[in-house]
């Protein structure tokens, strides 16, 4: 089992970012409202500030007023391969003994909401995980100091087409870097407990993963130290923490949708590739 980070629950928050009247901002989800900030929440987290105390006096959007966007920009989506036991086994395939690692990059990136199209050709499965989102640039962090480089947590749809991945002998780079593969959202989600977050996972309403954070072979803290031995881990850059048994195909006309308290849900629907 991971180690497991444990946050303070009365600092939780959720970050969104969100656009209003054309204008693109972050907010912090207060009920059926959005609360603005008056200061991007990387550059707050960076100098140590409350974000409670960055809210904009006196205005709060309604929900209905706004549109939200996928909560963060990154410069790139990590993510990690294999991370649950019960995942690998149900796959056929060997436990690691570190984190397995491929990047895709932000075009790869949509928000709650938003549409997935498949390709006519494809074989695609959905797999709902949970993010960490730096919040501090950091190059060969150790283990101890990840808690500081993480901003909070989000959901992602860590979609693969499976055809592709067989013709390309394994190789995820195209299987998983397709336009529009990796739905994020709907937040950010400060003072995460991940020794009891669940993640469930939904097609048509039918529960088809589910699993908890705790359960992962390598913690956030393994991967994230990990990953920033290769490269240097930026504000905003995502690392996706693998699926729970197993990923499930779907096709044209799906509803997906990803949950996590306190995060709230991912949802998107599946459309099939526009006839040419």
């Amino acid at each position: 089992m991971a180690a497991m980070s444990r946050a303070s629950p009365d600092r939780a928050m959720r970050i969104v970012r969100f656009r209003y009247l054309g204008r693109r901002r972050y907010g912090l989800l207060d009920g059926d409202g959005v609360r603005p900030l008056s200061t991007s929440p990387f550059r707050a987290f960076q100098q140590g500030r409350d974000l409670a105390g960055c809210v904009e006096d006196g205005v709060v959007f309604g929900r209905d007023e706004v549109v939200l966007l996928p909560p963060c920009e990154p410069g790139k989506y990590v993510g990690i391969g294999i991370n649950y036991r019960a995942t690998a086994e149900a796959l056929g395939m060997a436990v690691p003994d570190e984190p397995v690692v491929y990047v895709r990059p932000p075009s790869c990136i949509i928000g709650d909401g938003d549409r997935i199209v498949l390709p006519a050709d494809g074989d695609v499965v959905c797999e709902g995980e949970l993010a960490a989102v730096i919040g501090r640039r950091g190059r060969d962090v150790a283990e101890g100091d990840v808690a500081a480089h993480v901003i909070g947590y989000t959901l992602t749809n860590d979609l693969m087409d499976v055809a592709r991945f067989h013709k390309d002998k394994g190789n995820p780079s195209l299987a998983k870097g397709r336009d529009g593969f990796a739905p994020l959202g709907p937040c950010i989600a400060t003072g995460l407990d991940l020794a009891t977050a669940e993640l469930v996972t939904s097609v048509n309403g039918e529960r088809v993963q589910a699993g908890f954070a705790r359960d992962m072979l390598f913690g956030v803290e393994r991967c994230v130290s990990h990953i920033s031995r290769f490269m240097t881990l930026e504000p905003g850059d995502v690392v996706a923490l693998g699926c729970p048994p197993t990923p499930a195909r779907i096709a044209p006309g799906d509803r997906i949708e990803i949950g996590c308290a306190p995060i709230g849900t991912l949802a998107n629907e599946v459309a099939g590739a526009p006839r040419t």
